[in-house]
């Protein structure tokens, strides 16, 4: 039996747990907490190390790296979502996150988009703009290269044995997703972002 988490900031979570809790696939909406964190200035190490950042709304969600004009961009997101209608005796043995790409730059560098935790203080819940902080996250619960963005639509990552670790079951699960170019502090050249559509958007992303 599949549980299918789909949530409106594109995410859509196949979990599959023991037998005896689901017989047949839940869907579940996003969490409109979650919120796209975002930090600009003309020092690459200020920018990438701020305790916090700017707090852009839950329509867009914006990941990766920028500079131009003697500017720096570091752009993350927080996705939360409410899990607590799974029992905590759940056994899940797989996963993918999906997300609906609206935006993406002719990527002169490729990126990984990677998935963070900071469980379980943060991010907060509600989203607050100190959550920004690059400090707070480590981990990589899966990743996918920009690389295989193929255009406009739906694009999945897999969660890895970590990554399915990073989910709570009978509460709220946290995500920060994080270009692994600003994990691993590489100043960037140009613009290496893409976003994606958050919960502010509605229902008729939501896969079907």
């Amino acid at each position: 039996a599949f549980l299918v988490l789909t949530l409106f900031l594109g995410v859509f979570l196949a979990v599959v747990p023991s037998k005896a809790i689901l017989d047949d696939p839940t869907v579940f909406s996003a969490m409109p907490e979650s919120q796209g964190l975002s930090q600009t200035g003309t020092n690459y190490v200020i920018v990438r190390n701020s305790v916090s950042g700017v707090m852009g709304g839950s329509y867009s969600l914006g990941v990766g790296q920028g500079y131009s004009s003697s500017y720096y961009a570091v752009w993350r997101n927080a996705l939360l979502f409410d899990l607590s209608s799974v029992p905590s005796t759940a056994n899940i043995t797989s996963a993918v996150l999906s997300v609906y790409i609206v935006y993406y730059i002719g990527f002169i560098c490729d990126f990984n988009v990677t998935v963070q935790s900071g469980l379980p203080n943060y991010p907060h819940n509600p989203v607050v703009a100190s959550d920004y902080y690059a400090s707070w996250y480590s981990g990589n619960g899966g990743e996918r290269n920009s690389s295989e963005v193929g255009g406009i639509g739906w694009w999945n990552i897999t969660l890895n044995t970590a990554g399915i670790g990073m989910i709570t079951k009978a509460g709220i699960t946290k995500f920060m997703m994080r270009s692994n170019q600003d994990i691993n502090s590489t100043v960037p050249t140009g613009e290496h972002m893409m976003a994606y559509y958050g919960p502010g958007v509605g229902q008729y992303y939501a896969p079907m």
